[in-house]
């Protein structure tokens, strides 16, 4: 039986269309297909993926907003291995396109644009990502210093084994959450964010841990540790069975100021505080951030006296703020100025309760 001519066409349109799809995602190896990094993505299509070969030091490179992926090894960075490839200087210039870096070491990434990004398994010592739809950073990354600015959505996610010396997010106000869990940060910087949840920031060996949020519309922190956070201006903000703490410069001239998750360290003269919260109208402290990691019945302290020390405030509530602590435990005193609210309730009377 002979097929009419309009099938016959359709099946080579179709043909065509499958063997071009077929194309599109290819794999491109350096130095195997093409001698350097630059030279490979200028030849790539979208949805390519180059795989470096790990061990080697590449040129910088520019990527000209195409949807790529760069695989630096089979296995995450490791800190002295040398066991991903190296690319100096990485830009990614502004586009449709989007980016995913895989088990990579980077010095600079310097992205300005795009659908998306990821990084997954990699080293990068500077990065600075901006307008993006999605930035997100997981798995086993180490990183000295990421600044996103002007991106819709964030996620720094399953990293256990990862570390960020620091975090910086700023004007994500369009309609995106910041949504960070079970790593470590260093210093969390957030400012002008429209919605962060964070669950599970864990602490990384004893490098103090700063959180500061800033003109954020609503932040929820879960089972999270810091040695100081400061909070102005932001709308609604919980920390629930969280670890907050002050931090001395001079730990061998240290005492500790209560015994529960809240307390301060005593340095040579005024204390590091715990917390300082500023033009905040709803900061609510649920459970363990105030109850006591050393069980229900611990003592706690928002306000102490350290020996030889006058005072020492392990929370500073000031400037039309309103704060309400729910816990079995109340604190001993607290000292605030007289624009502010502070209120101590049972730990029952918090509908909203993870644990």
């Amino acid at each position: 039986m002979r097929l009419p001519s309009s099938a016959i066409r359709n099946l080579a349109v179709l043909l065509c269309h499958l063997f071009s799809a077929l194309a599109v995602a290819g794999t491109i190896h350096v130095p195997g297909d093409y001698p350097s990094l630059q030279a490979a993505i200028d030849a790539a299509e979208d949805g390519d993926l180059i795989q470096l070969e790990p061990g080697i030091t590449y040129d910088s490179a520019t990527i000209d907003s195409k949807t790529l992926t760069l695989v630096g090894g089979p296995e995450p960075y490791e800190y002295g291995i040398f066991n991903t490839a190296y690319i100096p200087e990485l830009r990614f210039s502004p586009g449709d396109g989007s980016l995913e870096i895989r088990n990579c070491s980077l010095e600079d990434l310097i992205a300005a644009g795009g659908r998306s990004i990821e990084v997954d398994g990699s080293r990068v010592y500077d990065a600075s990502i901006s307008d993006f739809e999605t930035a997100r950073l997981v798995g086993k990354n180490q990183g000295s210093a990421f600044r996103l600015v002007d991106c819709d959505a964030v996620a720094v996610v399953d990293g256990d084994a990862g570390h960020y010396s620091q975090i910086a997010v700023q004007n994500s106000f369009r309609h995106g959450t910041v949504t960070i869990g079970k790593t470590t940060i260093t210093s969390l910087i957030l400012a002008r964010v429209d919605r962060v949840e964070a669950i599970g920031l864990r602490r990384y060996s004893y490098v103090n841990q700063r959180g500061s949020f800033e003109d954020c519309r609503s932040v929820r922190l879960n089972d999270c540790y810091f040695d100081g956070v400061t909070v102005t201006g932001v709308d609604a903000i919980e920390f629930a069975w969280c670890q907050v703490r002050g931090r001395s410069a001079t730990p061998d001239r240290c005492e500790y100021c209560g015994l529960g998750n809240f307390y301060c360290l005593v340095e040579g003269g005024p204390c590091s505080k715990a917390m300082e919260i500023s033009n905040v109208p709803d900061l609510k402290i649920i459970g363990g951030a105030v109850a006591g990691g050393a069980g229900a019945n611990a003592p706690t302290y928002i306000y102490c006296r350290a020996q030889d020390y006058p005072s020492c405030a392990d929370m500073e509530v000031s400037s039309n703020s309103r704060v309400t602590i729910y816990t079995n435990n109340p604190p001993d005193e607290i000292v605030r100025d007289t624009n502010c609210t502070v209120e101590v309730l049972p730990l029952a009377q918090f509908a909203w309760i993870m644990h």
